[in-house]
């Protein structure tokens, strides 16, 4: 582990080593490498010296210190060690700062899963102050899935079920950070690749075998950050880039988000779950769950995709509801949002829950009947209010 984060340090921010024209070197990168010799002095007021003059030159030393950190002297190394996260911590706040200066974004900057970021959310102000913000928080946890891209599913479910410990800690550990989640959105939209393979852009993601997330989805400080202030475009743009890369691999986290899109009434939501809807890989009532959220966000562009579901009978669900038992099929989902989106009142096509509870139309596992003659019926009903649209026409 020690050796790794030595590597990751060195894939990070560093002067490349073997450059064509080696540039000329800093008066205080010399220095630093003098006082990095210094620690092995047998006499340990000359070592204590050293590390005092190391922790004064703060991100000047880094270079001195990463090499020091290679010595087979154990006090060097021990020092070393000791005091890079500190200068790390130091060179990290410098660099969020230079990044937040340069106001066009046109310079180049050294951060942890910026370009990434960049072709998921965008460059302009609020999105990069959100990623400013992510960075000083986590930014060893990006490099470190950066870095080593192959176990990034695995220190994402490490530090994802971390944050999860702390939440459900008792009273006295903070609550949600909405910015540490933004962060595992970022790494579980599949984008981690090596800053070193030049195939990134075609590296395969790492999926997430068990996505604790989930768990985060209904904190308010998650649904603030969605709903609240400049940054939340940004948000919402990260939230979906793991939504629809996650989704592939979790059929729990797209009825999680499907909830969230529809509970928090998020229009950005509806191309996800229009994607939902139509996708036969997902399960049936995940697809009508989607039918909903398409149904409440959408418009009458929306209405031709589900009169096409119109001839699948599909059973979703029976339920009882008082003394009601209520069948529900794909199709009978589809008319109803059908209906909905044309402006009309999907109470007058006979669905029975709706008849003493209108509100149960975004709840699909009510949107059926309790007999078939009704839903013929209502079929019946539609078509002959579609034909006299087309003789309006």
């Amino acid at each position: 582990m020690k050796r790794l984060l030595v590597l990751a340090v060195l894939g990070y921010g560093c002067p490349t080593a073997f450059a064509a024209e080696t540039p000329a070197v800093a008066p205080e990168t010399i220095k630093a490498r003098d006082y990095v010799r210094d620690l092995a002095d047998p006499r340990f007021k000359v070592r204590d010296q050293a590390a005092r003059e190391l922790m004064k030159l703060g991100r000047k030393a880094k270079p001195a210190l990463i090499e020091g950190t290679q010595s087979a002297d154990p006090e060097v190394w021990s020092r070393c060690t000791q005091l890079l996260p500190q200068v790390l911590a130091e060179d990290l706040k410098a660099r969020i700062e230079a990044f937040l200066a340069d106001a066009d974004g046109k310079q180049p900057h050294d951060l942890p899963m910026m370009e990434q970021y960049k072709k998921l959310v965008g460059n302009d102000a609020p999105s990069r102050k959100l990623f400013a913000e992510i960075v000083r928080n986590n930014g060893n946890f990006l490099e470190a899935c950066e870095v080593d891209a192959k176990r990034a599913a695995e220190k994402f479910s490490v530090r994802a079920n971390e944050m999860l410990q702390q939440m459900n800690n008792g009273r006295t550990q903070p609550r949600l950070n909405a910015n540490d989640l933004a962060a595992l959105f970022l790494v579980g939209s599949g984008v981690t690749a090596s800053k070193d393979d030049k195939k990134a852009d075609n590296a395969k993601p790492v999926a997430v075998p068990f996505n604790p997330i989930a768990n985060f989805l209904w904190q308010q400080e998650f649904q603030n950050a969605l709903r609240n202030g400049e940054q939340a475009v940004p948000y919402r743009k990260l939230f979906f880039a793991w939504a629809e890369f996650q989704g592939t691999q979790d059929v729990n986290t797209v009825s999680q988000v499907l909830s969230v899109i529809q509970n928090v009434n998020l229009k950005e939501g509806l191309d996800f779950a229009v994607k939902v809807m139509k996708s036969k890989d997902q399960q049936i009532w995940t697809r009508a769950q989607a039918m909903t959220c398409v149904g409440k966000m959408g418009g009458k562009e929306q209405v031709a995709a589900f009169e096409a579901l119109f001839a699948d009978k599909t059973q979703i669900t029976t339920i009882q509801l008082n003394s009601l038992n209520i069948s529900t099929q794909v199709n009978d989902v589809a008319l109803a949002m059908a209906v909905h989106l044309t402006g009309q009142t999907p109470k007058d096509y006979g669905f029975d829950a709706l008849q003493s509870q209108p509100a149960l139309l975004w709840a699909y596992h009510y949107l059926g009947f309790t007999t078939e003659e009704k839903r013929v019926a209502a079929f019946k009903k539609y078509a002959d209010w579609s034909a006299a649209q087309v003789k309006k026409q």
